[in-house]
């Protein structure tokens, strides 16, 4: 991660897509039509190779597809198109999934970027996210690499939750069901950006503990709760 010119290794991760699901399974397995399958947090299309299909000076469209090594994971053929796009200052990121099986399929999606913060402002408490709607005083956390069904207390005031050196001390802070549709950033009360929710109902914000950085991720779906393991077809939403 490049902080406002100073190469600090914080994450070893940069911007993932969180495909097949998004964040830990209970146990870590599934199952369809009664066959047991495992699956680590987030899944394998962050490991994916991506070719080229599509580019000009202002776009392009990665692709990837099933092969033999995610079919061990994740019984399902498909084609997944990324494409971003950009038009003056607003980058644009698409993701297209294209069923190539005869039966349904079945996935959560999620991305996962990060920006980086003035380091001055942020060890000052001068960075924030500013919601575009008022959220619940509320979020959930993960325990025991689950998530926690209870509500842990956030100070979300006139919209805005201010991003400190501890924020994230239990890791990330997961809002289920949120009403924003889009989310700013920003640092000494100036935008650095503003981040489009799409049509993604979930929301993850993370960093490591006392890092110059924040993840501001739109899901369709979260971490499961400690329930058994589900049939994919049945997994909440």
């Amino acid at each position: 991660m490049n902080i406002f010119g100073r190469k600090i290794l914080i994450w070893a991760n940069s911007e993932p897509i969180l495909f097949p699901i998004v964040g830990r399974l209970n146990t870590g397995r599934y199952t369809v039509e009664n066959k047991k399958y495992t699956m680590r947090i987030h899944c394998f299309i962050r490991n994916q190779c991506f070719t080229v299909k599509q580019q000009s000076q202002s776009s392009i469209i990665l692709r990837t597809c099933s092969n033999k090594l995610t079919l061990q994971y994740y019984p399902f053929k498909f084609q997944f198109d990324v494409t971003f796009s950009l038009e003056q200052k607003c980058l644009t990121v698409t993701y297209e999934i294209i069923n190539q099986d005869n039966t349904e399929l079945y996935f959560s999606l999620g991305s996962h970027p990060t920006f980086a913060l003035p380091m001055f402002e942020f060890t000052e408490g001068k960075c924030k996210l500013v919601f575009s709607e008022q959220e619940n005083q509320y979020c959930q956390l993960i325990k025991n690499d689950s998530l926690f069904e209870e509500e842990f207390p956030v100070s979300l005031t006139d919209k805005t939750l201010r991003l400190t050196t501890y924020l994230f001390d239990h890791d990330a802070l997961i809002f289920r069901d949120v009403f924003s549709s889009s989310i700013m950033l920003k640092a000494n009360d100036k935008q650095i950006l503003s981040l489009d929710m799409g049509t993604n109902e979930h929301l993850g914000i993370w960093a490591k503990p006392n890092s110059p950085y924040v993840c501001i991720e739109p899901w369709t779906a979260t971490d499961e709760t400690l329930q058994p393991p589900l049939e994919l077809s049945e997994r909440p939403i």
